[in-house]
């Protein structure tokens, strides 16, 4: 079986005998905080990545397919992996997904095309201010039951 050369949740990127999807292009860079940022780490802002896949039906992976995979995860949150090891502390969301250089065969189906991905770091602020409104409605939600019970007696 093929080490994978990098991984995002369930999408492997593999080179193999059995298929071929590279993981290409890999960019991110790193700003000064700006004074009304909304990030939560201490110098800097929140990071974004781009990088590429590459799909070759001929080569075991189908672009559409992968395509269409991508694109279901858009809003979700994972860790990525290069080389087996973790690349950053905080989780990556996947926030676009674009097909480009495609070719398609005689019939106009897509036979090769490069998948190209931007995710942007997990800003911890975000998930803090998003699970104290779950625990706020829930606590309203419990309130209101209550109410209704007491109105029922």
């Amino acid at each position: 079986m093929a080490k994978a050369q990098a991984q995002w949740g369930k999408h492997k990127f593999l080179i193999s005998s059995n298929q071929l999807n590279p993981m290409g292009d890999f960019s991110t860079s790193s700003e000064a905080k700006a004074s009304d940022s909304k990030s939560k780490k201490k110098k800097t802002e929140l990071e974004t990545y781009t990088l590429t896949e590459t799909c070759h039906s001929a080569a075991g992976a189908d672009p559409v397919a992968h395509y269409n995979a991508w694109r279901a995860d858009i809003g979700n949150y994972n860790s990525l992996y290069m080389n087996g090891k973790k690349w950053k502390s905080n989780p990556l969301k996947l926030q676009k997904v674009s097909l480009g250089s495609v070719k398609q065969d005689d019939f106009g189906r897509i036979r090769y095309a490069v998948i190209s991905l931007t995710f942007e770091e997990k800003n911890q602020r975000e998930t803090f201010t998003l699970t104290s409104r779950v625990t706020a409605s829930k606590s309203a939600k419990k309130a209101r039951k209550k109410s209704r019970k007491k109105k029922k007696k």
